[in-house]
């Protein structure tokens, strides 16, 4: 029995969760790296890829956690010792929040709330980025201005800030559908009037130059990253990335409600 309990320690203490972890550091990196030259350049950047990627190790480590948690519990269930608690033998472990996860949280919270007018807190609740994505669209087609707040905070900044990745090839692609042609920079005010009253809605506070600069953006066209900075953004010169990601699905709702007007009076 000694020994079985031996060998399932032996096996606990195999498993891949230090590696699983470092690649999860590593992809959060490159994703807040892509994020800052997405918002430099026009060109699009891979965050959906890193986000499906960052996806696949969650699951992974989520995985991980569950069989070392299920053989250890196997061990108590025989009588066996348990992975002992010295620093060699503890077992690594996905943080549920950090300290600097809370810092994050807190600047993120305090912009969604500044742009949304609001002033609200969510426990965190993190989905898939994907199905986090529908659910801002559907609450901003609906106009539920608190639920889309709410959502928002929920989802904290790790996933947040992937949100453009999603949206600016929705964005392009519904633009398009509008406009039944590919995009002009003499379409600014075509996009920004089916877009403006659903912003104003859902995030009355956002700075003036925020929308349009995304709609360009999407569509690979110069845009004024000045104009849709403010005081509060982190860098200078540039959008504060919480602006960026909370009107994208905006935008989407507003470009899908637009493209099926249309088609109706086609």
């Amino acid at each position: 029995m000694e020994v079985l309990g031996a060998r399932l320690r032996a096996i606990i203490g195999d498993l891949p969760q230090d590696d699983a972890t470092r690649a999860a550091g590593h992809l959060e990196t490159a994703n807040e790296r892509l994020t800052a030259a997405m918002r430099e350049s026009v060109g699009q950047a891979g965050t959906v890829h890193i986000a499906a990627a960052h996806q696949h190790l969650d699951r992974a480590l989520t995985s991980l956690k569950l069989v070392a948690d299920r053989l250890d519990d196997y061990l108590v269930a025989i009588g066996v010792a348990t992975v002992g608690k010295a620093d060699n033998e503890t077992l690594a472990t996905v943080p549920i929040e950090s300290p600097r996860d809370r810092t994050r949280a807190d600047w993120w919270n305090e912009r969604i709330n500044h742009i949304s007018d609001g002033d609200a807190t969510a426990d965190r609740s993190e989905v898939p980025l994907t199905r986090l994505f529908s659910e801002l669209v559907d609450l901003a087609g609906r106009g539920d201005r608190d639920g889309y707040r709410a959502r928002l905070l929920a989802a904290g900044p790790v996933n947040g800030v992937k949100l453009s990745g999603l949206s600016w090839p929705m964005i392009r692609t519904l633009s398009v559908d509008v406009l039944k042609r590919p995009v002009l920079t003499s379409d600014d005010e075509s996009l920004t009037r089916v877009s403006r009253d659903a912003v104003r809605k859902l995030l009355p506070k956002l700075p003036d130059g925020v929308m349009l600069a995304q709609l360009r953006g999407a569509n690979s066209l110069p845009h004024d990253r000045a104009a849709a900075s403010d005081d509060d953004s982190p860098r200078a010169g540039g959008p504060h990335p919480a602006d960026a990601a909370a009107v994208g699905p905006v935008l989407v709702s507003a470009l899908l409600r637009a493209r099926e007007q249309t088609r109706k009076e086609s």
